[in-house]
């Protein structure tokens, strides 16, 4: 699947999310795996709670952090494609 900025992205609904020990951990309950979040991965995991293009992401990621913005898409994709393999995420 090729994610492109017209890509909308959205968090499955089968997971758990926590804080644990100061770090956003987010679970998924059927594979059992977990996975750590860091806090630009929280940033992108708040915004996709509810449907969101990776456009909108991305600017919003450029408006919050001092990155450049190929880098910053760079990481963004890779973030989502890793939350879709994890089935933690859909694109559409």
């Amino acid at each position: 699947m090729s994610i492109t900025d017209r890509s909308v992205v959205v968090a499955t609904q089968n997971h758990v999310s926590a804080d644990v020990g100061g770090e956003q951990v987010v679970l998924h309950p059927e594979t059992g795996q977990y996975h750590g979040l860091s806090d630009v991965a929280y940033a992108i995991w708040t915004h996709i709670q509810e449907p969101a293009s990776v456009a909108e992401i991305h600017r919003l990621l450029l408006e919050e952090y001092d990155v450049g913005a190929e880098e910053c898409r760079r990481d963004l994709v890779a973030f989502v494609d890793e939350l879709v393999t994890a089935r933690l995420a859909t694109v559409e």
